[in-house]
């Protein structure tokens, strides 16, 4: 199920750049490489639906289990069961400490792809020229 829906979702975000991009006019599209359009397209979209989309229905699935836990764990033992939720709340400090740093590095890493998107569009249009030996 969360396969389809990150799919669906990346579909749905492809379809809306598609429209954003050809509702633009002729000077706005030219004022980007058209790279950065293809990298928009493929690799940050997928970059989405691998750090967002796919997550949101893991997210629900935990919540049901932790509620469903903490309310079978209070029928059985209310202090145990304090002492689960206190430990599960310690587990959400590690993405308030390192989210921050993980989204820089996604965001250097959309960079990069799109510097490379940008790069191998040169080199197939025969701007750039490779100095590697070329085979036989």
């Amino acid at each position: 199920m969360s396969q389809t829906y990150a799919e669906r979702a990346a579909r749905e975000l492809r379809s809306d750049l598609n429209e954003s991009i050809f509702s633009m006019d002729s000077v706005a599209f030219s004022a980007h490489d058209s790279s950065e359009y293809l990298n928009d397209m493929t690799a940050n979209v997928l970059l989405v639906r691998d750090q967002y989309f796919s997550k949101i229905p893991a997210m629900m699935s935990y919540l049901v289990q932790f509620v469903s836990c903490v309310i079978y764990s209070l029928m059985l033992n209310p202090m145990v069961a304090l002492v689960l939720m206190v430990m599960s709340v310690i587990q959400y400090f590690v993405p308030m400490l390192y989210g921050k740093t993980i989204n820089e590095l996604t965001v250097i890493q959309s960079k990069e792809s799109g510097s490379f998107t940008s790069k191998m569009k040169a080199l197939l249009l025969g701007r750039i020229h490779s100095d590697a030996p070329r085979g036989h």
